[in-house]
């Protein structure tokens, strides 16, 4: 496995982790935190909380993905997955594709795109936390006859 920098090995382990099937949260370090997580994760020998969450995080502010011209003009498009890490704010602080089938031109337009949505803050104990959500992006740039949809 290549050499990653901590941080992005922790958001591919938690997009892992959403993948499977389970939400998860990520916080500070386990050993700076009073209260005990239901599970933790090891990254670069660092412990970090995971918490399940019940409500799913649906962007509350949403940007369209623009296709590049030069891809709408060819018909090409796809299915870009993005694993974001969310801190406390909601706001995006890393993002990293976790499955494509699309060119890396539109791959860039989905990354820009995600980049700038805005989630909900989620809280464990009455504390705003960080966490990790995955991201479903389609561009469907296929002609399309008849009535527009």
């Amino acid at each position: 496995m290549p050499r990653l920098l901590p941080s992005l090995r922790l958001l591919l382990t938690l997009c892992l982790l959403a993948v499977a099937g389970r939400t998860v949260a990520a916080d500070e370090p386990a050993e700076e935190k009073n209260a005990e997580p239901r599970n933790t994760i090891e990254v670069a020998g660092v412990l970090y909380p995971v918490y399940e969450i019940r409500k799913e995080a649906k962007p509350l502010q949403q940007f369209k993905v623009y296709s590049p011209r030069r891809a709408k003009k060819e018909g090409r498009g796809g299915t870009v997955l993005i694993g974001a890490l969310i801190d406390r704010q909601g706001g995006v602080m890393q993002m990293q594709i976790a499955m494509s089938n699309a060119e890396a031109d539109i791959e860039e337009a989905a990354l820009k795109s995600v980049r700038k949505w805005i989630f909900p803050v989620q809280h464990v104990d009455g504390r705003a936390i960080a966490y990790a959500v995955m991201v479903p992006i389609v561009v469907d740039n296929t002609p399309h006859f008849g009535p527009q949809r």
